[in-house]
C-alpha cells in the first residue's frame, strides 16, 4: 500500500439556512486498499481540539469517520437513510443521514466527491446539507 501526500479540502454547506459554509483544509494522505480509496488527515476544531478524519470512497458509497474531540461515522449511499451516533464531551446523540445524491470522480492525481443529504434527529429534519470533498496529490 503506497501512501501519497495530498492537499485535502472538505466543505460543508447548509442548503436550508443562511449559515456560512465551513471549510477544512489540510495536508493528508491518500491510499487504495480493499477496493476503496482512503483519505486520512487531521485538523483542529474552533476550540483547538484535534480531530482525526478518515474518508473512505467506494463505488456507490462514501464513509466519513471522525475521532478525537468528537466521534462519528457517517455513511452516505444514494437513496438510503443510515443511522449514526454523534459523540462529544456533551454526550451522545443518535442521528440519521438521508442521502439524496452521492457522486465521485477520480483521476490518477485527484479525487472529488459531492454528497447532498438531510440530517435527521428522530423524525425531525435538522438540516439539508451539501458536502464537497477534494484531494489533489502534492507534487
Amino acid at each position: 500500500m503506497t501512501k501519497i501526500p495530498v492537499n485535502i479540502s472538505v466543505t460543508s454547506k447548509s442548503l436550508s439556512s443562511e449559515e456560512e459554509p465551513v471549510t477544512v483544509e489540510a495536508v493528508g494522505e491518500r491510499y487504495v486498499r480493499d477496493n476503496g480509496t482512503f483519505l486520512k488527515y487531521e485538523h483542529r476544531d474552533d476550540d483547538g481540539n484535534l480531530i482525526k478524519s478518515l474518508i473512505t470512497i467506494k463505488k456507490g458509497s462514501l464513509k466519513n469517520h471522525e475521532s478525537g474531540a468528537v466521534e462519528a461515522t457517517m455513511q452516505f449511499v444514494t437513496g438510503e437513510t443510515t443511522p449514526f451516533l454523534y459523540k462529544s464531551m456533551y454526550g451522545t446523540v443518535p442521528l440519521a443521514i438521508r442521502t439524496h445524491l452521492y457522486a465521485s470522480e477520480m483521476t490518477p492525481t485527484s479525487i472529488s466527491a459531492k454528497v447532498r443529504y438531510d440530517l435527521i434527529s428522530g423524525d425531525e429534519l435538522v438540516a439539508e446539507r451539501l458536502l464537497t470533498i477534494r484531494a489533489e496529490d502534492i507534487r
